[in-house]
């Protein structure tokens, strides 16, 4: 066994049951918060589109946005 080992903890999403990690999300600006845990997807799904009172599918640049306002995600 190593010392330095680290374990990671996984938390399950509340909202649709995924296991969940923070290194899952080192490339985007999404943190797990322990009480409440979310995946990036539910997390998103809470917001509105910025532009519209549809439900927001993603992140663009610092607006939440629909899929009608947000550029194609590929």
């Amino acid at each position: 066994m190593q010392d330095d080992e680290e374990f990671e903890v996984t938390y399950e999403c509340i909202g649709c049951g995924d296991e969940i990690t923070e290194s899952m999300y080192e490339h985007i600006d999404h943190e797990i918060n322990p009480d409440n845990p979310l995946c990036y997807k539910c997390s998103v799904a809470q917001q509105t589109c910025e532009f519209c009172d549809k439900q927001a599918t993603r992140v663009y640049g610092e607006n939440y946005v629909c899929d009608d306002h947000g550029p194609d995600p590929d």
